[in-house]
This record gives C-alpha cells, sequence and structure tokens, in this order.
C-alpha cells in the first residue's frame, strides 16, 4: 500500500511539473531600454502597456551612503524595529532606474509595482533581493510610502532603488529582529516584470 501511495505521489508530481505555467524570458544588458508591454510584475492591472524602464547604472552602497547621496531629509528614514544592520557596510544593491511613460493620456493609467521586484545574485541564487522600502521611501518622499510608481503621459522619472537581502539574526525571531546581510561584487538578475513574460536585466557590480 505504501508503496502504491508513493507511485501516486510521484505520478502526481511529474504532472504537475509537466503542466505547471512557464513563461518565455526575455534578457536585456544594463543601459538598454526594457518596453514592458503589458508584462507585469504582480497584477494584470498594473496596464504597462505604453510603459518602459531603462536600468542606467548600478553599484553597492551602505545604509549611510545612500543616505547621504539620496535621502534630503534624514529625518524621513525609519529604521526597521530591532534592525542591527552596519550602516556602513555594502548591504545595498542600488539601482538607477528611469521609467518612461509613452501612453497617450491620463483616462489610461499604469504603473509599475515595485513590491514584485526581485535581484538574485547569480552566484548565489538562494538569496533574494528586494526593495527596501524603508530607505526608497525616504528617497522618494512623494509616493508616501506606496509601492506602486507612475509617472505622467509623456515623461520620464529617475529613481534610485536600493535592494536589500533581510535576515532574521535567529530563529524563532520577533518581528522587525533582521539585519541587512552585505554584498558581494559580480553579476546580478533583477527580474521587472513576471508574466507574461519575464524581463530580466542583467547587473554588474564592483
Amino acid at each position: 500500500m505504501a508503496i502504491a501511495a508513493m507511485g501516486l505521489f510521484a505520478a502526481r508530481v511529474s504532472f504537475v511539473n509537466e503542466n505547471a505555467l512557464s513563461y518565455p524570458v526575455t534578457r536585456h544588458a544594463l543601459g538598454r531600454e526594457v518596453d514592458l508591454e503589458g508584462s507585469y510584475a504582480e497584477y494584470k492591472t498594473e496596464n504597462t502597456d505604453g510603459l518602459s524602464l531603462t536600468v542606467e547604472g548600478a553599484r553597492r552602497m551602505s545604509c549611510n551612503q545612500y543616505l547621504d547621496k539620496y535621502v534630503s531629509d534624514p529625518s524621513s528614514y525609519y529604521p526597521l524595529l530591532g534592525d542591527e544592520t552596519d550602516m556602513e557596510e555594502l548591504t545595498l544593491l542600488v539601482l538607477d532606474i528611469e521609467i518612461a511613460n509613452n501612453k497617450q493620456g491620463d483616462e489610461d493609467k499604469g504603473y509599475l509595482d515595485s513590491i514584485g521586484w526581485s535581484v538574485v545574485p547569480d552566484r548565489a541564487r538562494e538569496l533574494w533581493l528586494r526593495v527596501d522600502h524603508s530607505l526608497f521611501g525616504a528617497s522618494v518622499p512623494q509616493i508616501d510610502g506606496a509601492f506602486q510608481l507612475s509617472v505622467k503621459p509623456g515623461t520620464t522619472f529617475t529613481v534610485h532603488v536600493p535592494f536589500s537581502a533581510l535576515l532574521n539574526k535567529r530563529f524563532p525571531a520577533a518581528m522587525g529582529d533582521v539585519n541587512r546581510l552585505p554584498l558581494d561584487a559580480g553579476s546580478y538578475s533583477f527580474t521587472v516584470t513576471n508574466m507574461p513574460v519575464r524581463h530580466v536585466v542583467d547587473i554588474e557590480v564592483k
């Protein structure tokens, strides 16, 4: 009976894997415009037809370097509860992203959902970097803590987006008992959208 059950389980796993949805991946070089053409990170309602972005630069930075360079009012930065990150260590991957809106009018609105963005080091695929919204929100106060990014039709806007890998310092850990991991130089992959086309930008940092 156990053997039969295991056989059924293996057959089920095989069926699911064979029939799982897969999406084409398009890779882009740093500095190349990525036309989103309806692809989205989280929800179809992002309505990205007519939107594009270009990653114009990338670098590793410390939290203090980011605050000094991109945050005009340091008091607008609210650290995570219990965060003991070394503020001088290179724990951020900062991407200079130009967002362009080529839509024709305000009635055709769209946005980019930064909560769906992720970056992975090519040599450490188990490490997952997400937008560090506590720092990012301080650098762009007009977004008022929102994850959705939009610009007016016919305009562009450049943001400096910090990505970090947060890790619980112990397990089980209290909420907020985290620190940012130091990042190495090398190759990274920035996933801009997940479906129906997965747009990925190849990043190289020193």
